[in-house]
């Protein structure tokens, strides 16, 4: 699930669908038994979005190629919100609508945990998430507890929000298919079944941003 940055161009079908696709092959060439495919919790919430179409698609290449699989469904990643620690800084916080939808966040490590057990196990799909379920307001506050800071979040209303990346879409393609998905997920409940045990809170503390905060 790569996002890249602004030098990232290529789009998310050419590599989260095609890409992919070319891994399936060769792993049907080389005899593999078993897949593990990470796709997202909640997807037919948000199903319009490009970067979800693209996931899904392949999910479907993968059924319909008969291979044993499972595919991982976490929600939303730790690292997703360590980028809001650069703003909070700054003193700039957002949400998107009014910010009460829940969601419950999980660690990288511990979505890799998932996918090494979902190799040995027989399931076909494992929906995860984190041990704590947040708002998302709330979400946009932690980072600023991250720094010792008094939290300072903005409500930007959805619309403006889904104007704002269809504008990002026309100079970053890439990156406005992002945004779009970023909007669209903070407007819906993406609350999945506890997998994970670290706690977003102590990621947030123990990231580079947060670290140098006595010197803020």
């Amino acid at each position: 699930m790569k996002l890249g940055g602004w030098r990232e161009r290529t789009g998310f079908q050419e590599i989260d669908y095609l890409g992919h696709l070319g891994l399936l092959a060769e792993a049907r060439r080389a005899g593999v038994g078993r897949l593990v495919v990470v796709s997202l919790a909640g997807a037919l919430k948000v199903r319009a979005c490009e970067y979800v179409r693209a996931h899904e698609r392949f999910v479907r290449a993968v059924e319909a190629a008969g291979v044993s699989h499972c595919v991982v469904r976490p929600t939303g990643f730790f690292r997703t919100f360590a980028a809001l620690a650069p703003l909070a800084r700054r003193g700039i916080g957002v949400v998107i609508g009014a910010g009460h939808f829940r969601t419950n966040p999980i660690h990288e490590g511990d979505v890799a945990q998932a996918c090494v057990e979902a190799m040995g196990n027989e399931e076909r799909q494992m929906v995860i998430g984190g041990p704590e379920v947040f708002t998302r307001e709330r979400l946009a506050e932690l980072p600023f507890e991250a720094l010792g800071r008094v939290p300072r979040v903005w409500r930007t209303p959805g619309w403006v929000a889904a104007a704002g990346s269809a504008a990002l879409g026309w100079v970053h393609p890439r990156m406005g298919a992002l945004a779009r998905f970023g909007a669209a997920a903070s407007e819906v409940d993406l609350v999945a079944p506890v997998y994970g045990t670290r706690r977003l809170g102590d990621y947030l503390r123990s990231i580079p941003a947060a670290a140098g905060r006595r010197q803020v």
